[in-house]
């Protein structure tokens, strides 16, 4: 995935829909649209200099895991860059679908904004920390749910193989 070049891609976007909306079929219990994957030329500047700040988005291709839980045993294989660590992976409670959705969510953000959801990720050294995350997280959404809490202090028996130590996340 990339970047929009230009903000005014996604404003020019949206007018044309409001004139001239996508095809669709209404079903009564959902609405299925026509994919859309062409936005014209990237966008008229008069300098071509927004191209060159069209960045890749494509996240987790580094730490993607093949994963089989028909043994039982849950997924706690380190996964996920450090921007966009799910607060499961976080607290190593095991996880499935929710943690691709959760980079879904975090990269649309990125991608919308042009900012990091979680800003906050970094000890005084500069150095990634779970703790920081994790207190960023807090103090955007809230309280972390009493569920996850009790799946953290369940898979505390669960080890690393081969056994990873990291005190800083």
């Amino acid at each position: 995935m990339l970047a929009f070049a230009h903000p005014a891609v996604i404003a020019k976007f949206a007018d044309a829909q409001l004139a001239h909306p996508m095809p669709r079929k209404d079903f009564p219990t959902h609405t299925v649209y026509l994919s859309h994957n062409d936005f014209g030329q990237l966008y008229d500047t008069p300098d071509e200099s927004s191209l060159l700040k069209m960045l890749s988005k494509i996240v987790d291709f580094g730490l993607a895991q093949r994963t089989d839980t028909r043994g039982g045993t849950p997924l706690i294989s380190p996964i996920q860059v450090d921007q966009f660590h799910a607060p499961e992976v976080l607290l190593g409670t095991g996880w499935s679908y929710s943690a691709d959705i959760w980079n879904l969510g975090v990269m649309i953000w990125e991608l919308l904004s042009g900012k990091d959801l979680f800003q906050n990720v970094y000890d005084e050294n500069g150095l990634y920390s779970a703790k920081h995350h994790l207190a960023d997280m807090y103090s955007i959404l809230g309280p972390i749910p009493v569920e996850l809490i009790q799946r953290e202090k369940e898979m505390r028996h669960w080890r690393w193989d081969p056994e990873l130590t990291n005190a800083k996340g």
